[in-house]
């Protein structure tokens, strides 16, 4: 790849946490190899999956996370046999399953560990006996 190439240039940024600067290198870099997209040329498939990923990895970090699955999923269209991706995607769907539970319940840590016991309508703990008050009867 050329020192200028635009994917070349993603490197950096996202090395350094510019997660937006390198996806948009990583976009024109996409753009100008969209025509061959077809070929059967493998350097030109390898880096076409490598786009893809390196574009998941900065969309994941921006919490884009339905353009960040499909990016993962091109990738994997593309090297299909790759662990990595495989692994990176099952990654951005737990991320994007946690961030969805965090909208909905600000300030929800997640499940408890340890269940707690059930309580009944009556507000005892399920399973235990509860005596009743002793009522004078007239």
């Amino acid at each position: 790849m050329p020192r200028g190439h635009h994917a070349c240039r993603g490197v950096g940024p996202i090395g350094s946490g510019h997660h937006a600067k390198a996806l948009e290198s990583y976009s024109l870099a996409l753009e100008q190899l969209n025509p061959l997209v077809h070929s059967s040329d493998d350097k030109v498939k390898e880096l076409l999956h490598q786009l893809r990923a390196n574009m998941a990895l900065c969309l994941t970090h921006l919490e884009r996370w339905d353009e960040a699955t499909s990016s993962m999923d091109e990738a994997l269209k593309l090297d299909p046999d790759n662990l990595k991706y495989e692994t990176r995607a099952y990654a951005i769907a737990e991320k994007k399953q946690a961030a969805k539970r965090d909208t909905r319940w600000p300030g929800f840590a997640g499940p408890k560990t340890v269940a707690e016991p059930a309580r009944s309508s009556t507000g005892s703990t399920a399973g235990t006996a509860r005596s009743a008050p002793a009522a004078s009867r007239s």
